[in-house]
């Protein structure tokens, strides 16, 4: 009996894919690996989804559930290239696309499907750990880094604030450092990493101890910060010879790593004595080498108060933005996220302050500016 020759499977781009796609081949990379979290349609479901771009930068998301998310931990690597064939493509609803340029598909994994790294022979892959001064401080919605450093505080507890679709989610931020600048680096965690991993790490802030952060995008509302995405993963015990460097600097550098630590604890938690500084020190600070929630005090003189520049309107009680409602509205604000606040009347006021040093423009809000008339 003669055995039918294997059809030999296409290779194909992902925006040639549909839910009738069989029997095809494609060569992708990983772009995210987001964390496993529970399925808002299917109680007591846990799923993962990872992107997956290829050569003509088409995304498409790949979803991966219940015991096949263990079962790939190791197949599926960030950055890792791979070529896939024969994997089912279901429909995603529009409500669930994570951005407009995302295919309107999803791979899951099949008994069928056959997963292939390409280049195995050039070993495990790790984290892309780079300098925390080398992350580009323009604003890059897309970017993601992978650091590496010293933790030298971790907030005591979660803060729950509205997240970028207006609820409320927990965050909770940690301190981190390393020999690239003289200042440490604000990373806000967010969600299911506010839990075990920043406890453990609560515990390990006296110790100066190293740990790596993946997949971080940069935040610039409160100077210049980092913030956990998820893909996001917090390594507790990172390797390699940038970790190796750091945690010899840590031995030799007690000293430095104590200073720094100092100056966070001391915005974090200020004493009752108003350190006075001059306009030129405040100058000085800069999104870059400022703490964010530092608090600095000037002693000054409004030479001419323009009341011309007194500006009353109707803002958001929330954020003070500006809003073309009637007062004692409520609504959801775009601005802070807030999904519930209302209409009140805000003031601004703009003047220039003169010290000894120099002068410097200032804007007040609302109460300030009824303290200073």
């Amino acid at each position: 009996m003669n055995t039918p020759p294997k059809m030999k499977l296409e290779p194909v781009y992902l925006d040639e894919l549909t839910t009738q796609s069989k029997d095809y081949k494609v060569k992708v990379t990983v772009t995210e690996k987001r964390r496993a979290q529970p399925s808002p349609k299917k109680p007591g479901v846990i799923f993962q989804t990872i992107i997956l771009e290829d050569e003509k930068k088409n995304r498409m998301r790949c979803a991966l559930f219940g015991d096949q998310i263990e079962a790939y931990e190791e197949v599926f690597k960030p950055s890792g290239q791979y070529e896939i064939s024969k994997a089912p493509i279901t429909a995603v609803d529009d409500q669930y696309k994570f951005n407009l340029e995302e295919l309107p598909y999803q791979m899951t994994v099949g008994h069928q499907t056959i997963i292939q790294r390409l280049n195995p022979e050039s070993g495990p892959i790790e984290p892309k750990y780079q300098p925390l001064s080398t992350i580009p401080r323009s604003p890059d919605p897309n970017g993601r880094y992978d650091v590496v450093g010293v933790v030298l505080f971790v907030e005591e507890a979660p803060r729950m604030i509205p997240n970028a679709r207006g609820r409320d989610s927990p965050v909770r931020e940690v301190s981190l450092t390393d020999t690239s600048q003289d200042h440490a680096m604000t990373i806000s965690t967010w969600n299911d990493l506010t839990g075990k991993p920043c406890d453990a790490m609560n515990n390990w802030a006296e110790k100066f101890n190293v740990v790596g952060f993946t997949a971080l995008k940069t935040r610039h509302t409160r100077g210049f910060t980092l913030n956990t995405t998820m893909s996001t993963r917090i390594i507790m015990n990172p390797k390699g010879a940038r970790v190796d460097m750091l945690r010899e600097w840590v031995k030799l550098y007690q000293h430095v790593l104590l200073d720094r630590q100092e100056r966070i604890l001391n915005v974090r938690y200020p004493s009752a004595e108003k350190k006075v500084v001059t306009i030129a020190e405040l100058r000085s600070k800069k999104a870059a080498n400022a703490t964010p929630d530092e608090v600095a005090w000037i002693r000054v003189t409004i030479p001419e108060v323009d009341l011309q520049r007194v500006n009353a309107y109707i803002g958001c009680l929330g954020c003070g933005k500006w809003i073309h409602l009637a007062l004692g509205t409520r609504f959801p604000c775009i601005s802070c996220k807030k999904a519930d606040t209302v209409a009140v009347h805000k003031v601004t006021f703009k003047f220039e302050v003169v010290d000894d040093s120099g002068t410097m423009s200032f804007t007040t809000f609302s109460d300030d500016t009824e303290k200073i008339f």
